[in-house]
């Protein structure tokens, strides 16, 4: 079977970065000499990036990474407000309008003055191409942290297996 290149940006917790080289050939972008021109000679190879709300990814990075088909990240929070899609929301919105991707989001209800297109369900969201969903950390607490690395692991190995993450966003 065919083991996806995964670029890491950031370090996560020892313990998950040790579980992530044990399951997967993974590229710690930070260990690189020089991060630029990883990307800039061998961005093509990777198909998988993980990453957290901490290192994030630009969009200059994105670009050297023509054949990326999933990112993971260690969730990050968000809090939809009743004008705003959240500090964190709008930049990823910023961030993904960068790249004409179109934009969608759900909530109880559709937000006023919400320049994005509102659907009504997750469902409806789960229909779309090329969905990036991020997941809510309920606490920093060491025993969410180590939940969430499970779920960041078996999103990566859903996708590698299935072509598909278990909670899309």
């Amino acid at each position: 079977m065919h083991q996806p290149q995964v670029l890491q940006i950031g370090p996560l917790s020892e313990r998950f970065n040790s579980a992530l080289a044990a399951a997967y050939a993974v590229t710690p972008r930070w260990l690189q000499a020089d991060p630029q021109a990883l990307l800039r000679e061998q961005g093509e190879r990777f198909e998988l990036l993980v990453t957290s709300a901490r290192f994030g990814c630009a969009a200059a990075q994105l670009a050297r990474l023509p054949n990326l088909k999933a990112i993971c990240s260690f969730g990050v929070g968000r809090k939809v407000s009743g004008k705003r899609l959240g500090r964190i929301g709008e930049a990823v919105v910023r961030r993904a309008s960068g790249f004409g991707m179109p934009v969608r989001y759900h909530n109880r209800t559709p937000l006023a003055d919400c320049p994005h297109a509102y659907e009504a369900s997750l469902a409806a969201l789960r229909e779309l191409d090329n969905l990036v969903l991020l997941p809510p950390i309920g606490s920093a607490s060491e025993e969410t942290r180590l939940q969430m690395e499970q779920l960041l692991l078996a999103n990566l190995q859903a996708f590698v297996e299935q072509g598909q993450v278990l909670t899309p966003v």
